[in-house]
Parts: structure tokens; C-alpha cells; sequence
């Protein structure tokens, strides 16, 4: 009898556990991963080159900021009029798991990782300084802020589940952007709609974005074919901006684009085939 009360004790007790473990779990997923403490603080090492927000800037950060989504390298906050996004960076990523400090035998690995997770960022940091300030027109970006600055500018974003959150923007690292619409939708949408000279509209602007980002030997290294971009129904942009970087070289302009393009190349083999032809001629315009 004992035996069995201590088992019925040992299997409530298991249960509890999984169900606050499940109800963790539930909570997380709900939020979509997002907490405050995961999007500071920010650095003291002048990569962002400004010492306060600029004054232009300021009426845009001072409305409401809805959460949007998350990618691999950012939380993403739409503005309330609709016409701008606020990245944070995800920056738990890039810091060694307190579980891992706890233990001294793990000295040697948490170094490797704390040495990996400092080159993703630095790489990150790069990527930002790239398309803030060598690419910014085609990007949209309107400031790359990841150091610490003067004053205590507030902004109100709200989470997933829409509990609201006051932020002083001069304590975080975060980037502001123009919000565009996807590429990919207006072109699923030309598709849907048999219109293929809107089709081919949107995928010249796509060409011309990558000729102009790859003629400065800018290489990116996501390939979600159209996810990464946007069009405003003229200009398409670079939507994503952590994945940017060099390879120094004299052909590195070619590679640079066809290192972009060849996927998309396939891509349109299998949503547009008899596109395929008229696609790569047109690539081959530009290299």
C-alpha cells in the first residue's frame, strides 16, 4: 500500500511538472519568443557613429509599435501608421546560456561558443553598417542605432498578445526601416491574375536591385528567394539586412550576382517555366 501511494505521489508530482512545463512552453509560443530582456542593452563601442537620435527622427519613434513578426536575427515591430518597421535585435542569441556559466568543467567549450556567438554578431554589426551606410537607398533604412546615446527617448510597443511595453530607444540597439510590401505577394498576386507583364515588371526591379547592391561587391548570403525583398509598385528593396557581407576579389562583383540570382533562376523554373527564358536573358543584361 505504501509502495503504491509513494508511486501515485511520484506520477502527480511528474505530471505537475510536465503541465508547468507545457504551460511554459504555451506561454513562450504566445509571445513568439519575445521579451524584453532579450532585446538589450546597448553597446558602448561607437559602432552606430552617433552620439544622439536625430531630431527627424524622433516624430516617427514617438507612435505606437505593433509587434509584426520575428526573423533569425531580429523581433519586428510595425509603426501604427503602417509606413515603418522597428527591428530589435534577438540578442539572446548572440550571449553564452547562464545554465552553461554555472559549470567550470564546461570552461573550454563556453569559450568555442562564447568565440562563435561573438563572430555572428560582429557579423550582424557589419551587415547593419553595410546597408546603412553603403546601400541605404536601397534598403530604406533610417538609422542604424546599436550604441548608447544621449537622452531618454520612450517608444510604446505592444507584444503578440498585446501587452504594451515603454522602451527608451537610447538604451537598446534597434534599427528603423521604411515598411514595404512583400515582392512576394505582388508577385504570387500577378501570378494568380495571369499577368505576366506585371510579373515581368516586378522581377525587372528585382534585377535591377541586385545589379546596383552586387556592382559594390555586396554579397548576401539568405537566399529566400522573394521572402527578403520588397516592391512599392516601381522599386524593389532589401528587406532583410543582417546578411550582407564582402568577398574581397576581382570577379567579386560577377559572383556577387550570380550568387543571388541562380537560385531565383530556379525558382521561376518551377512557378513560371516559360518565364525561365525571358528571365535569364534579361540577367544576362546585366552580366
Amino acid at each position: 500500500m505504501f509502495i503504491i501511494l509513494k508511486m501515485r505521489k511520484v506520477f502527480c508530482l511528474g505530471c505537475l511538472v510536465l503541465a508547468l512545463s507545457l504551460a511554459g512552453k504555451g506561454w513562450y509560443w504566445a509571445k513568439d519568443g519575445f521579451h524584453f530582456n532579450r532585446i538589450g542593452p546597448a553597446f558602448s563601442s561607437n559602432q552606430g557613429k552617433i552620439s544622439a537620435l536625430p531630431s527627424e527622427i524622433e516624430p516617427l519613434l514617438s507612435q505606437p509599435y505593433r509587434y509584426l513578426g520575428k526573423g533569425r536575427q531580429f523581433y519586428v515591430f510595425s509603426s501604427q501608421d503602417g509606413k515603418y518597421v522597428l527591428k530589435f535585435p534577438r540578442m539572446n542569441q548572440y550571449q553564452v546560456p547562464a545554465w552553461m556559466r554555472a559549470f567550470p568543467f564546461l570552461e573550454k567549450y563556453r569559450e568555442e561558443i562564447a568565440r562563435k556567438k561573438k563572430a555572428r554578431l560582429d557579423f550582424l554589426l557589419e551587415s547593419c553598417r553595410i546597408a546603412f551606410e553603403e546601400i541605404q537607398d536601397l534598403t530604406g533604412i533610417l538609422i542604424f542605432h546599436f550604441d548608447q546615446t544621449k537622452g531618454s527617448h520612450f517608444t510604446q510597443i505592444f507584444d503578440s498578445l498585446g501587452r504594451s511595453y515603454s522602451i527608451n530607444l537610447d538604451r537598446v540597439p534597434f534599427v528603423l526601416q521604411e515598411r514595404q510590401r512583400s515582392m512576394a505577394t505582388d508577385l504570387e498576386q500577378a501570378r494568380q491574375n495571369g499577368d505576366h507583364r506585371e510579373t515581368k515588371k516586378i522581377l525587372e526591379s528585382f534585377l535591377d536591385l541586385i545589379a546596383i547592391r552586387t556592382q559594390k561587391g555586396i554579397f548576401n548570403k539568405d537566399h529566400r528567394q522573394f521572402v527578403n525583398y520588397g516592391y512599392d509598385g516601381k522599386k524593389a528593396f532589401e528587406i532583410d539586412i543582417g546578411s550582407f557581407y564582402r568577398v574581397p576579389g576581382e570577379n567579386s562583383t560577377k559572383a556577387a550576382f550570380r550568387d543571388t540570382i541562380d537560385p531565383i533562376i530556379e525558382l521561376v523554373q518551377k512557378t513560371d517555366p516559360e518565364l525561365k527564358p525571358w528571365f535569364q536573358a534579361k540577367a544576362k543584361e546585366f552580366y
